[in-house]
């Protein structure tokens, strides 16, 4: 897991834009086919909805601050179109808001940990087929449209898939960051300072610790593939963390 975005000055869309981006990064490496701002039937759109290899569903909900939390409700209506829902929030973040319902990860602009998985009510068979079917629709349009789609003022990739990686889950070439900054030149100040926040974030990124192992990954994947996992609840795992810090 990599530090998270306390020390940088991005906030609000711009935050979750970023948040969006590691988490994409992160559910591509267990498995997991993603699209951005899915509309679902009820006329709400999922943050992220993603599709497992044995066709799971999960959706995952951003809340880059405390503020952006208390100040949308509509996440409970997302419950009827996932096998799973998550919340993703910044490494800052009270967990503790969180209901133990929801799986949690902790997200920044370079990847996702997840902290546990919510409590999984399978899809309908029904709703899954619709489900499934307008994701298949979604992501076979996804190269007809822009390369990447808007996320409040930020901007992140449709899809992420082996075939249509966006540029920050494949190595980008030397002219197309070329390209790139000289873009950047002519953007709106306001835009240009974002920008430069990001790279200033992705800088300070290489002297980070905080990175997932390979058998980390391993021990997430494994412990995914359990049919009924067991769960504790906050309070008991904040007793083991006091116990373990005796």
């Amino acid at each position: 897991m990599t530090a998270g975005l306390s020390d940088s000055a991005v906030s609000g869309p711009a935050a979750a834009a970023l948040l969006a981006r590691g988490i994409c990064r992160a559910l591509d490496q267990l498995g997991y086919a993603s699209l951005t701002e899915f509309p679902l039937a009820n006329g709400q759109r999922a943050d992220i909805l993603a599709l497992g290899k044995t066709g799971d569903l999960v959706i995952v909900e951003i809340k880059s601050s405390v503020a952006d939390f208390r100040a949308d409700r509509k996440w409970t209506g997302y419950r009827e179109f996932a096998d799973r829902l998550y919340f993703a929030v910044p490494n800052e973040f009270p967990a503790i808001l969180i209901p133990e319902e929801c799986g949690l990860m902790v997200a920044d602009a370079f990847g996702a940990a997840l902290l546990r998985d919510g409590i999984t009510t399978p899809l309908p068979a029904a709703r899954r087929r619709a489900m499934t079917l307008r994701f298949a629709r979604a992501a076979a349009a996804a190269p007809a449209r822009p390369a990447g789609r808007a996320f409040g003022r930020g901007v992140v990739t449709g899809l992420v898939t082996a075939e249509n990686r966006p540029w920050y889950a494949r190595r980008m070439k030397k002219r197309e960051l070329t390209a790139v900054l000289e873009r950047v030149r002519t953007w709106p100040a306001e835009r240009q300072e974002d920008a430069a926040r990001a790279l200033l974030e992705m800088e300070a990124q290489d002297a980070s610790p905080y990175r997932l192992t390979e058998e980390q990954l391993a021990e997430l994947r494994r412990r995914r593939a359990k049919r009924n996992p067991k769960y504790m609840s906050l309070a008991e795992a904040k007793k083991r963390v006091a116990r373990s810090s005796e």
